[in-house]
């Protein structure tokens, strides 16, 4: 599917999720043309034509969480402030709020893992690399570069719930509340 056939069919859609779940200091229009932009230098890498709108959605995924990291990295914050969840009721299950506070601990929990699933995690959801940039890195069959994200994935997933419940609803995170002071 072409750029151009994947932008008619989802630009709608991915606009209309950015703006369900972009903070309102973001411009959804903004969010969504940095989607396409990306899209449009990483889609002719695409072995598989039928994982097109995978690789939509998780651009736009990518897109949405690396301008709320830029956006509280740029504002000074206590060192372990990001590891605070808000106290409060939660919000109503659609907003970011709950995604927000968990996606600010990744990188954390990311440098606790061990190599090599450190490097593998960080340069694909941190620094946004595709699989196949990263296996061309590390001279790693794109089969063995995905394992390695997809084990440190697990890994990062495993360290979050041992520290904090975390309740997942369609992909987002519905609500967090942290265990103990080990958080």
């Amino acid at each position: 599917m072409s750029l151009g056939e994947l932008h008619a069919t989802l630009h709608g859609a991915v606009h209309g999720w950015l703006s369900r779940r972009a903070p309102s200091d973001l411009d959804p229009d903004d969010l969504a043309q940095e989607v396409w932009l990306r899209l449009h230098k990483n889609l002719p890498d695409l072995r598989d034509p039928r994982a097109a709108e995978a690789l939509v959605w998780r651009t736009a995924r990518s897109v949405l969480v690396d301008r709320i990291r830029r956006r509280r990295d740029q504002v000074p914050v206590e060192e372990d402030a990001a590891w605070q969840v808000p106290d409060g009721p939660a919000e109503e299950p659609g907003e970011t709020v709950a995604t927000e506070v968990v996606a600010s601990w990744l990188p954390r929990f990311v440098e606790a893992l061990d190599e090599p699933y450190r490097t593998a995690v960080r340069r694909v959801d941190l620094e946004g690399i595709s699989q196949a940039e990263l296996a061309r890195e590390l001279g790693l069959s794109l089969s063995g570069a995905r394992t390695r994200v997809q084990r440190g994935r697990e890994r990062v997933r495993e360290l979050l719930l041992a520290c904090c419940e975390v309740q997942f609803d369609r992909g987002e995170v519905s609500h967090v509340e942290r265990c103990g002071p080990r958080c």
